[in-house]
């Protein structure tokens, strides 16, 4: 059910995309040295043996935060950091076999039952609140659908940008989705 070369080519393409946009949104790609010791010093302890590491700065709404692009045992990884060095947000692809019980039986349950999970993402803010973004493909077209780990339905999805992002301090939960043709699903684009 799940093509592992799909879903490696999709979430490596939706994290680019993410880096790529926010230099539309006031992001440009920095030098190790040019980010502060605290931001580095809290990407190096989170990943000792991450690959590929590249930063950006963000500044937006009177803040300035550290996208970072990495690798974690060859899956793509975002973080975005304050300067002060906290992770407030990360984002990692996942096997979709490996997404929570409560997630993969809301698929399940959804009207993408018969659905193939095509990408997985799993979106942590501040360490603690864990959502699953998911691309299926079905009747034809990719659609993105994210859950919270309890399997219910968020409608606001997350995006590309570290600083002013819609829902970043309190994503929107549905009941549960209940067709593939409903407003709370995007087709990718």
């Amino acid at each position: 059910m799940v093509n592992s070369k799909r879903i490696v080519a999709v979430v490596v393409t939706s994290l680019s995309l993410g880096i790529s946009s926010l230099a539309v949104a006031g992001t440009r790609p920095v030098s190790p040295t040019e980010v502060p010791r605290a931001v580095v010093a809290a990407v190096s302890e989170r990943y000792p043996n991450a690959q590929g590491v590249q930063f950006a700065r963000e500044m937006g709404h009177g803040k300035t935060v550290y996208a970072v692009r990495l690798a974690v045992a060859g899956a793509p990884t975002q973080l975005c950091v304050a300067q002060s060095g906290g992770i407030e947000r990360e984002q990692q692809a996942v096997a979709p076999a490996t997404l929570p019980a409560p997630v993969q039986q809301s698929l399940v349950a959804s009207g993408f039952k018969s659905a193939e999970v095509v990408a997985a993402q799993r979106t942590t803010r501040s360490g603690q609140l864990a959502i699953y973004e998911l691309v299926v493909a079905f009747a034809g077209s990719e659609h993105q659908v994210t859950f919270d780990a309890q399997g219910e339905l968020v409608t606001a999805p997350t995006s590309g940008s570290c600083v002013g992002e819609p829902g970043a301090t309190s994503d929107r939960v549905a009941s549960a989705p209940t067709a593939p043709a409903t407003s709370t699903t995007q087709t990718s684009a």
